[in-house]
């Protein structure tokens, strides 16, 4: 759990509400990602395909139900029926329970391209991610900087 997250309490919005109603009758829905905790593989302003998952695995992107909001993250561990998530660019971790679990990210369309989270270059990013987050928490930091660099010579 992020550090203050107990005094980050937001109630869900009436979209939220319909939206959590439809995952748990076994539609799928589309959301439009926020924020750049699962960046470099979502980013803010993709729409993500949410489809309703019975079977959990390390290394699935799932939208969870928090006390601080809904929040699609990727499943590190899966133990005693608490699951373990945490963001690609986060260090910290939190638990929740296979309740809060809502649906599992099948598609990322970025634009009009489209790709899955769990193919090709994704599926190794998704495979460090959660074996090695220290390694490539220090691959982020190299690619920052490289991109930075880039920017100055043009």
């Amino acid at each position: 759990m992020a550090k203050g997250a107990e005094t980050e309490f937001r109630p869900l919005s009436e979209e939220t509400v319909q939206l959590l109603a439809r995952l748990q009758a076994g539609e799928t829905v589309w959301l439009k990602a926020q924020g750049e905790s699962m960046s470099p593989l979502i980013q803010g302003g993709d729409v993500l395909e949410i489809v309703p998952s019975l079977r959990i695995r390390p290394g699935m992107i799932v939208l969870v139900n928090t006390p601080w909001g809904v929040r699609c993250h990727r499943v590190v561990s899966v133990e005693d029926g608490q699951i373990t998530l945490r963001g690609d660019t986060l260090q910290s971790e939190e638990k929740v329970l296979r309740e809060q679990v809502l649906g599992e990210v099948r598609t990322v369309w970025r634009g009009k391209k489209r790709f899955s989270p769990y193919g090709g270059k994704w599926w190794l990013y998704g495979l460090l991610q959660t074996r090695m987050p220290q390694v490539m928490h220090g691959l982020r930091k190299v690619w920052r900087w490289s991109r930075r660099q880039r920017r100055h010579r043009m």
